[in-house]
């Protein structure tokens, strides 16, 4: 019983290299599929200069 509660927290990483700019469309294909992917998204604020 201990083992069968084991496998069910123990999670499986796995790495995939993508298009560029096509990170969110394959998270979101992962996720439709049963997966529950992790995607680190950083927000960067631009600010333009004598434009």
């Amino acid at each position: 019983m201990v083992e069968t509660i084991k496998r069910k927290i123990e999670k499986k990483w796995h790495v995939f290299y993508v298009q560029a700019r096509h990170e969110k469309k394959v998270r979101d294909r992962l996720f439709e599929d049963g997966f529950e992917p992790y995607l680190p998204l950083e927000r960067v604020l631009k600010q333009w200069t004598q434009r």
